[in-house]
């Protein structure tokens, strides 16, 4: 258990370093099919951590593969959504209002 906190940390450090004003919501560390190391990185702002072109990704890819030792590690960008419900949307219009709240419009 002690070891995977020192990978967070490791983790943590590289973020914070090369993309201090990205709004970091979670960070997943798994070894994936056994053949290398696979950090998820959810964030609120996934155009920050991939940067123009992906360079800032390939910056923390970088990074961690050094931190790691492992030059096959994976990384992988989520965006954190506060929606608990991502299919549900707001209506489009008067049609939709109508059917959600039919006692509130007369035609």
């Amino acid at each position: 258990m002690v070891a995977r906190v020192h990978e967070f940390e490791k983790i943590i450090a590289v973020l914070s370093e090369l993309i201090p004003e990205a709004d970091i919501r979670g960070i997943e560390l798994w070894d994936g099919d056994g053949a290398r190391p696979i950090v998820m990185v959810t964030t609120r702002t996934p155009g920050r951590v991939i940067g123009r072109h992906g360079t800032t990704a390939d910056a923390v890819r970088v990074a961690l593969s050094e931190r790691f030792g492992d030059a096959r590690l994976q990384l992988n960008i989520a965006e954190a959504r506060d929606d608990p419900d991502p299919d549900r949307r707001p209506p489009d219009g008067p049609a939709d209002v109508r059917e959600q709240h039919p006692d509130t419009h007369h035609s």
